[in-house]
């Protein structure tokens, strides 16, 4: 800025030594910094939402404005500097001007240079460089052209810090050696359990299956009544045979439960505290002892029989009410009357019994055979003539 205010391209300030500020601005932002002489005494960015309006502009420079002069309330900004390469301020520098209590002049920092090849656009971004090169010749501290590589001095303990990295790269070769054999000893051990595990999984998988089959061929054989027992059973219960005549024996046997499953359904998990399998992975003692289950009866049966009154069947069924190991929940039903007599019906749930507990006898008395008539010997002496 000063080089163009020596070249009349701007109007130089009152003061010489005085504060001037010099503004850029590019598509991504820009930058508003106030220099006092040669000195840098304040720099400030400008966002890039700035340059969107006129009025956003202003008054991102008007912060600036105050932040510059709220720190150096002695001395006041002259003018501020706009790089741009629009003759005449076509671009912000007349619009800056009319609103900022500073004078604002607009310059091209490529002025008096053989540019023509660079659009006026963009020649306001060339002046940090040709600001660099215009201080080159004023005797900067630093030169920020080309400055001088710093020159390390010789390191008196060069030679033990290569010994101690040496040691170190040594130590941590066989460091990493040690970590890589227990690396594949642990691969072993691993790969080791994983077999084992595998192993005791299919194991698991064919108990299961072998219990399965054991659990159906109990509940089939808990289902099964011999019911050929049971008839005779019921025949030596009966009070009086001649007078109470057993008309229909009927028994059933429960349809067995089946779980319903949808396709692609998990069966249900075993109760929490059921045993694993001995010598498995991942078996627990058992916590408690499981409740015995409750007994469920094999079957049922249904007695009709004829009586002329129902004080044989009510004793028939009170033999039913004691054998309660045997039978459940017995019911007397009353029938239909016919000729004298009245049909009476009574039903039980039967509970599964071996063969060898059902021990009544029938006792009953056969009846005697009839004797012949005696022979009159007249008769029989025609009957041979």
């Amino acid at each position: 800025a000063r080089a163009a205010a020596a070249t009349n391209a701007v109007p130089p300030p009152d003061d010489p030594n005085g504060a001037v500020a010099v503004l850029s601005l590019w598509e991504g932002g820009g930058e508003f910094v106030v220099a006092d002489h040669q000195r840098l005494t304040y720099s400030r960015s400008v966002s890039a939402a700035a340059l969107g309006s006129e009025a956003m502009l202003v008054g991102e420079v008007k912060r600036s404005l105050a932040g510059y002069t709220a720190g150096h309330p002695k001395a006041p900004l002259q003018a501020i500097y706009l790089a741009e390469g629009h003759a005449g301020g076509g671009s912000w520098a007349a619009r800056l001007d009319a609103t900022l209590p500073v004078p604002v002049y607009p310059f091209d920092p490529l002025g008096g240079l053989a540019a023509e090849g660079v659009p006026v656009a963009l020649r306001g971004r060339f002046v940090g460089p040709v600001g660099l090169l215009a201080a080159r010749g004023h005797g900067l501290a630093v030169n920020f052209v080309t400055p001088r590589q710093p020159r390390a001095e010789p390191n008196k303990v060069r030679s033990r810090g290569l010994l101690g990295l040496v040691a170190l790269l040594v130590l941590g070769g066989g460091a990493f050696a040690g970590s890589k054999v227990m690396h594949n000893s642990l691969d072993g051990k691993i790969a080791k359990l994983s077999e084992r595990k595998k192993g005791a999984q299919e194991a698991l998988k064919a108990q299961q299956a072998d219990t399965a089959r054991i659990a159906a061929a109990d509940e089939f054989r808990d289902r099964s009544v011999v019911w050929l027992d049971e008839l005779y059973n019921v025949a030596v219960m009966n009070p009086d045979p001649d007078k109470m005549r057993l008309k229909e024996f009927e028994a059933r046997i429960p349809e067995p439960k089946v779980e319903q499953r949808k396709p692609g359904q998990a069966a249900a998990p075993k109760p929490a505290g059921a045993p694993a399998a001995a010598g498995l992975p991942g078996a627990k003692p058992a916590v408690m002892a499981a409740k015995p289950a409750e007994k469920k009866p094999a079957g049922t049966i249904r007695l009709v029989y004829v009586a002329p009154n129902s004080t044989l069947p009510e004793k028939l069924k009170e033999f039913f009410i004691q054998d309660d190991k045997t039978y459940q929940r017995p019911q007397l039903g009353f029938g239909a009357t016919a000729g004298g007599t009245q049909e009476f019906t009574i039903t039980a749930d039967v509970m599964k019994k071996p063969p060898a507990e059902y021990t009544r006898q029938l006792t009953v008395k056969f009846p005697e055979a009839p004797k012949p008539p005696p022979v009159d010997p007249d008769a029989e002496w025609e009957n041979n003539q």
